[in-house]
């Protein structure tokens, strides 16, 4: 396998970090001396261990465990609608598409999902 970058390039030096670190070959990556962690989630919680002020999670457990459930579900519900839609940016008509309307849909229940539980936050 052979990669061509330029000195300069922060996109191939992306995917170089990928191809060394994270098996899966996919950013980010943080690596801290012997430490190397590939996992956005587990970024956040490494960060939060290393360098708890300010703190990037709220301090209560309940109100903790509620962020971190919010992190997953724009992980686990929310992205894979919007990488629908980029998947289907090459077709001729692509709003015409039952994927489209699906996607599209599903984001939209997304969003008003938060918007509940975020009023008057």
């Amino acid at each position: 396998m052979k990669l061509y970058s330029g000195p300069l390039s922060m996109f191939g030096a992306k995917v170089e970090i990928a191809l060394r670190v994270n098996p899966k070959r996919q950013v980010p990556v943080l690596i801290d001396g012997v430490v190397e962690i590939f996992d956005s989630t587990q970024i956040f919680e490494y960060l939060e261990d290393r360098c708890p002020e300010p703190p990037l999670w709220p301090r209560g457990a309940g109100e903790r465990a509620r962020a971190r459930r919010l992190e997953h579900c724009s992980d686990e519900v929310f992205f894979p609608h919007v990488i629908r839609l980029m998947s289907l940016r090459g077709d001729p008509d692509p709003v015409e598409s039952p994927e489209w309307l699906q996607a599209h849909a599903g984001i939209e229940s997304y969003y008003a999902n938060m918007e509940r539980q975020l009023a008057g936050r």
